[in-house]
């Protein structure tokens, strides 16, 4: 292992489910990182850090470690352990680490890492090539992934995967999402992939496991105040933004946004039309991920994630075009006493 390398980038990969249809801009981050002994593993505040994303301390209380799961019995070529999980009402966060069952034979990469692909970014082993450090340690080049698979029994619309190496044959895989769904005791189904690299032939590793959300949660609506929501050139808008619920949790805050839109295809295909939340300056409040757009009664709901914050009595929604930047205008929203 090369102890000097330092730096890594944040490999994104993202799972919608059918009803999804707005896309999400994932930033490239760096950090630095160690090398891990053996026996040890990335963790949900080691991931977090990587998008931006904080944990309030009280939150990470509720952390459980490797919790219990019943796991399918095959043929695979690798192990299944979850080592952390974490939810709230809103929201899932889990590290499952895969791990090859026979050593020094495999190097396991993330799900769409080609042999081309610089190690860096996801391992501090080395920063060849990944097809030049397996062919030089005479290693087998493994594609692995893993996610919730039951998806609609959970309302989960986007999931996000992020990989950071143990070692060469030890892979831990951030997943994290929202959830949309009433279930206080949460059932959560996994599915693992390990594939040989150039090849179509994948196995499946299935599990499955309870989660229990501990923690409080408190809604705060805001309507928008009267009036003809215009765009900044004072024109009247394609769409409009009808209302906003705040949902606060232990863990994080999050927005969801409701309008119309008189460009959506029908399916909910995206126009490029996004919000984000601003300040009373105008400066962008971070988010850390979203659920996409997806149909609700006459018109559509989205929701942003972010860190946990005190929204206040008056909420900022900016909508803008995310392929040119453009925004159409910033539009208040206050808070109502239901």
């Amino acid at each position: 292992m090369r102890n000097n390398e330092q730096n890594l980038t944040s490999r994104k990969y993202r799972k919608r489910g059918s009803r999804v249809a707005a896309a999400v801009l994932v930033a490239t981050l760096m950090i630095g990182m160690g090398v891990f002994a053996a026996g040890h593993y990335f963790g949900i505040l080691d991931f977090v850090g990587r998008v931006g994303r904080s944990i309030p301390e009280s939150a990470a209380e509720q952390i459980v470690i490797n919790p219990d799961m019943d796991q399918n019995q095959n043929n695979t070529i690798v192990d299944l352990q979850v080592r952390e999980a974490l939810c709230d009402s809103e929201s899932i966060a889990l590290v499952c680490e895969l791990s090859a069952r026979e050593k020094g034979k495999y190097l396991l990469v993330p799900e769409d890492a080609l042999p081309e692909d610089n190690m860096s970014n996801w391992s501090v082993l080395s920063d060849q090539n990944a097809g030049e450090y397996a062919e030089e340690h005479k290693l087998t080049m493994i594609n692995t992934g893993c996610i919730i698979s039951n998806m609609e029994k959970l309302g989960i619309f986007e999931q996000s995967m992020d990989f950071r190496s143990v070692s060469d044959d030890v892979m831990d895989i951030f997943i994290s999402c929202g959830v949309q769904s009433d279930v206080k005791n949460k059932k959560v189904e996994i599915t693992a992939t390990a594939r040989p690299a150039g090849t179509e032939d994948a196995m499946r590793l299935s599990a499955s496991m309870a989660l229990q959300d501990m923690g409080t949660t408190k809604t705060i609506h805001y309507e928008a105040e009267d009036g003809l929501q215009k765009a900044n050139s004072g024109e009247e808008l394609f769409f409009k933004i009808q209302r906003a619920d705040v949902i606060q949790t232990d863990l994080g805050t999050y927005v969801d946004i409701y309008f119309t839109d008189e460009n959506m295809t029908p399916g909910g295909d995206s126009d490029n039309l996004e919000f984000r939340i601003v300040d009373s300056a105008g400066k962008t409040v971070d988010s850390y991920g979203g659920s996409g757009i997806n149909a609700d009664g006459d018109g559509y709901k989205t929701r942003i994630m972010l860190n946990k914050m005190n929204p206040g009595e008056e909420l900022n929604i900016e909508a803008f075009d995310i392929d040119s930047g453009s925004r159409y205008g910033m539009f208040k929203f206050k808070k109502t006493d239901n």
